[in-house]
Formats: C-alpha cells, sequence, structure tokens
C-alpha cells in the first residue's frame, strides 16, 4: 500500500486546476474522467445525471448545461479582454449573445445600456437588470486584487433560456477604462442538455464519507481542485472510508436523490491547500448542526489537534454553515464536517492558481484525517460524547432546550437544496433573502421541525443563528 505522498497530492491538484471545470460543461466531463482513471478503487462508479434545465433532484431543478466557446470585450475597436486569455471572463452560464452600448453604474439608468455591478449576487442583479432593459451586464469586485476577475455564475433553468443579455465578468483596473464610455461585449456560449458526472468509491458499509466538488472555473486550484486532488491521494493510499467527487451541491443532491447510504461522520475537503501567508485564510473545521450531531466529530477534532504541533498551521473549530456538500449531506441524515480554508484573498477569481497551494497545509489535511480514520474510538464514546454535548447546551441554549437537542435522533429530512441562488427567479429577485447564515438557520430550523414541530425549531435555529423567527418564516414561504 502507497503511503500518502504531499507531492503526488500537489500533482493532482495541479493537473486538475489546468481545467476550465464549469458545471454542466464539456471540461467537467474530462475532468471526471480523469479522477476516475487515477482512482485505484475496485469499487469506483462513474454515475450520471442530467444537466438539462429540467430534472428534479430533490425539489431543485438542475441548471442546463453550457459550454462557453470565445468572446470579448471592445472599447473603441481594440480589444481590452477575451476570453481566450481569460476564460473567467465569460460569466459562468451566460446566454449567447452581442451588446453595444454606454456602461452605466446604476440600475434605474440601465435601459439600453450596459450595467456595470460590484454585486457578488450575481443572478439578482441579471435578472433586476434584464428588467430594467439593460442590453448587457458587467461584473467586477472591489474585494479581489485590483487584476483578478471574480467567478460569477447565473445556472440558468430552461424556463429561464429565453434571457438573451451576455453577462461578463472584468478586473478592477479596467471599470476607470470603460465606465460612462460606448464599449462592445460579445460572447458566444453553447447551451444544450449534458451529462452531470458522480464519482462514488464505496460500498456504504464503512463509517465515514469523504467528499469533494470536483467543478469551479479555471484555475480553481483552491476552491476545489485541492479538496478533490486530496481526495484521489487519500483514497489511493487506502484511507479507510468512502468517497464521493461531485460537482457542488448539485451534484451531491443528484446523489442522494437515489441513494441512501448511512454514515457515522461525513468530512468535505473544500479549499483545503491554501497556502496561508499569501492567501491570509486559517482552516475552519466545521461542527456538526444541532440535527444531525455525532460522536465522531469528537474524535476528529482530537486528530487534528494532536498532529498540529508539527505543523505552523492556523485552523479553528467553527459553527455549522452550509458553504458547501457537507450540507447536502446533512440533509440526507448524514452528520458532517467541512475542512475549509477561510476567507481566501483570491478566492472566486482568476487568481486562484496553484502557486498558492501549500503541500504543507495538503499534508496537515490527509494526514489529519488519516489519523482520525485509523484513532480507535473509546469504549465508551458516546456516553462521553453525551456528556460533554449536554454541557455545551445547558450553557448556550439552557436546561428546558438542551433536553429538546438532546433528544433529536438523526434521520433523513426534507429534500431541500441548502444553496438560496438557485430558488432566485424572475418572480422573487427583488425581495428574495440570499444570505448563507440565514440559510444555514433555515436548515436548522427545517431539520429540527420534523421532530420538535415548527414552533420550538424556529425559536432555537433563531437564537443558534441570530437570525429572526420572522425572517425564517419568509424564507419557509420562498423555499416552499
Amino acid at each position: 500500500m502507497k503511503q500518502f505522498n504531499k507531492y503526488r497530492a500537489f500533482d493532482y491538484v495541479y493537473s486538475l486546476s489546468k481545467y476550465h471545470r464549469v458545471q454542466g460543461s464539456d471540461a467537467l466531463l474530462k475532468v471526471a474522467q480523469f479522477i476516475f482513471d487515477k482512482l485505484n478503487r475496485d469499487d469506483k462508479q462513474l454515475i450520471y445525471y442530467n444537466y438539462d434545465g429540467e430534472s428534479r433532484y430533490g425539489n431543485f431543478i438542475a441548471p442546463m448545461g453550457w459550454d462557453p466557446i470565445d468572446g470579448g470585450l471592445y472599447l473603441g475597436g481594440e480589444i481590452l479582454i477575451s476570453y481566450e486569455d481569460a476564460p473567467l471572463f465569460i460569466t459562468v452560464h451566460s446566454p449567447p449573445g452581442y451588446a453595444e452600448g454606454q456602461v452605466v453604474s446604476e440600475p434605474g439608468k440601465a435601459e439600453g445600456k450596459i450595467l456595470l455591478t460590484s454585486s457578488r449576487d450575481a443572478k439578482r442583479e441579471y435578472i433586476k437588470a434584464a428588467k430594467a432593459g439593460a442590453s448587457g451586464v458587467i461584473f467586477y469586485s472591489d474585494d479581489l486584487p485590483s487584476t483578478a476577475i471574480p467567478y460569477r455564475s447565473l445556472f440558468l433553468k430552461k424556463d429561464e433560456m429565453n434571457y438573451s443579455l451576455p453577462a461578463v465578468s472584468i478586473p478592477r483596473n479596467v471599470v476607470n477604462k470603460i465606465l460612462e464610455k460606448n464599449v462592445t461585449i460579445r460572447v458566444s456560449a453553447k447551451r444544450e442538455p449534458k451529462k452531470m458526472p458522480v464519482i462514488y468509491a464505496g460500498t456504504e458499509k464503512s463509517k465515514f464519507l469523504i467528499t469533494a466538488h470536483m467543478c469551479h472555473p479555471f484555475p480553481g486550484a483552491n476552491d476545489n481542485a485541492s479538496g478533490a486532488g486530496l481526495a484521489l491521494e487519500l483514497a489511493n493510499v487506502g484511507a479507510e472510508a468512502d468517497f464521493l467527487w461531485i460537482p457542488e451541491h448539485y451534484g451531491s443532491m443528484a446523489f442522494f436523490s437515489d441513494h441512501s447510504p448511512s454514515y457515522e461522520l461525513g468530512i468535505n475537503l473544500d479549499m483545503v491547500g491554501e497556502n496561508q501567508k499569501i492567501t491570509g485564510s486559517t482552516l475552519q473545521i466545521s461542527y456538526t448542526p444541532f440535527s444531525q450531531k455525532s460522536p465522531y466529530e469528537e474524535i476528529l477534532k482530537a486528530a487534528i489537534k494532536d498532529i498540529s504541533p508539527a505543523y505552523d498551521i492556523r485552523y479553528k473549530f467553527v459553527d455549522f454553515d452550509i458553504g458547501s456538500d457537507h450540507a447536502v449531506l446533512v440533509q440526507n441524515g448524514i452528520p458532517a464536517v467541512s475542512l475549509t480554508n477561510w476567507p481566501d484573498l483570491y478566492y472566486h477569481s482568476s487568481e486562484d492558481f496553484a502557486d498558492k497551494v501549500s503541500t504543507e497545509m495538503l499534508d496537515f489535511v490527509g494526514k489529519g484525517v488519516l489519523n482520525f480514520l485509523a484513532s480507535e474510538p473509546p469504549i465508551y464514546l458516546d456516553e462521553m460524547w453525551r456528556s460533554k454535548y449536554k454541557a455545551f447546551l445547558l450553557n448556550r441554549f439552557g436546561r428546558e432546550d438542551a433536553e429538546k437537542l438532546m433528544a433529536v435522533q438523526r434521520s433523513r429530512y426534507k429534500n431541500f437544496l441548502p444553496v438560496p441562488a438557485a430558488y432566485l427567479n424572475w418572480n422573487n429577485a427583488d425581495n428574495f433573502p440570499n444570505s448563507w447564515n440565514a440559510g444555514a438557520a433555515y436548515l436548522e430550523y427545517s431539520n429540527l421541525s420534523v421532530q420538535l414541530g415548527e414552533k420550538a425549531a424556529k425559536r432555537l435555529a433563531s437564537i443558534a443563528y441570530g437570525i429572526s423567527e420572522e425572517d425564517l418564516e419568509k424564507l419557509n414561504q420562498w423555499y416552499k
């Protein structure tokens, strides 16, 4: 059996980062085949679902398949940015099209013009621009380095295919060159049904499931070639766990729509390669939510603490959130944590190259997971954990609520995809809440309500995540 090798893990990461791994694209299919071919497991399966804009997995609809072809931004006949030079220039899942006009930054003045916006809420801004009669949309970021193009996405469904205005993304250092000027946007892209690849290596007999999303645009080295590459190395050195590589959120939800495995703990690897001296990040290990607790979470924490003195790595334990595929596991009855470096100065940008990946970080996370998998659980693990967990709940909620939460049993809950933007559409774009923290509170509320009733679940989720009960009720109306 091979020994874990951080350089081999990095080589996988670097290889994956060469692809423009957009969901619904041919490149994502190539990446899935690359991982499948490199995976040395007899139990591996390459499963296909649909990117067709209408297939329903749980209570969400998959986006349409999409391949970017070519495009550019022109000023006075001069090309400022091209897709060939910067694949992130074409906003992910932008419709093909041609737009010419003055660049304005006020939505109220966008009719017949091109709207320039720094909003990270891309689909909402895109819909508002369409409603305002804009001819195109240009995104940029105030948070990234001035030379970085932000990753913005639309993920349109079949009933949204009538959108015709093209959308592109630019670095901040181009903004002053084009604001109030007449420019031309050209986007060539192909929208058609495609296969959605999912790789599963397992027999559903393991106690543990390791997940990593293999998608994201070029270069996407830390997000998330790092997680997919590290998972490949762990699988190939015989880590005693099942493995799942998916397109983020959509692929994991599709997989669980026709699979019902039971695991004691899921470990999600998302952005696990950061060179913290460059990216400014901290490795965050999230707790499992109150609706899905596991004593194995404590063993994982101990395993990571045990090896940490040998590394110059910042890490901390944080509350549950919905930012990655561990949230889908939670919905499907699997307590899950995520190992994620955050924040990252180059997150979702054209500068997330492999030069910002650290072999020391890959080694720390990889050996931390292996240390956990090799740990022998104490004989009285469940009793020890329940005592510690109850003390935590008493301190945070009080006796009555602590007893209610202690009584919650793990189970599979509603088929709710915990991604707010997946439910954003033409009709609710003006007031749909799109907060990740609110989404985490809603997931907890929707799960706890099955066993505790809606009133108690809403109150506890509100306390735990600082979201008002009124806002949770608004979310409840939209998600239904």
